[in-house]
């Protein structure tokens, strides 16, 4: 029997174009619990040093790769919301920023504020995209910001 979670897994890399012979070699990983935050992107590009970038600024909050949930502007990402339920949203880049928000408001207005997402008001924080980090270095001291709104939001949902 197939689970939710395996269900949109799948659905997912059909989006991605992945072929459904290849997908039953790929394990579905189990949400963290712990944490329970949600980053939300564009589609995934392979970019190594975005990536490195992205490690980082986990890192700078005590969290890595493993104690967060990573899903993608796609066919399916609405259904991964309400499987999953994080209990923060982090909208990575202008393109999340406006899919998640229904805005056309330039991401530098976005920042460094606390958002509702959906009917049960999920906290939702637009930062930048870690690749928009690679190509303005001057913006890393605001995505530091942004991070501490995410450990500050955090916290406040854990007491």
């Amino acid at each position: 029997m197939i689970s939710n979670q395996e269900s949109l897994h799948a659905q997912y890399l059909n989006a991605m174009g992945i072929q459904v012979w290849v997908r039953r070699n790929i394990p579905v990983p189990a949400p963290p619990l712990s944490v329970n935050l949600m980053f939300i992107t564009e589609a995934p590009k392979e970019n190594e040093k975005a990536e490195k970038i992205f490690d980082a600024m986990l890192y700078a909050i005590d969290l890595n790769i493993k104690d967060i949930n990573m899903t993608y502007i796609c066919d399916n990402f609405l259904e991964q919301i309400a499987l999953i339920k994080p209990r923060l949203i982090v909208a990575l880049g202008r393109i999340a920023a406006h899919e998640l928000l229904k805005t056309d408001t330039l991401i530098t207005q976005l920042r460094n504020q606390v958002f509702e997402y959906g009917n049960e008001k999920i906290p939702l924080i637009v930062t930048y995209h870690p690749k928009y980090l690679l190509h303005r270095p001057t913006e890393k001291a605001n995505a530091w910001q942004d991070l501490q709104l995410i450990t500050k939001t955090l916290a406040n949902l854990k007491s």
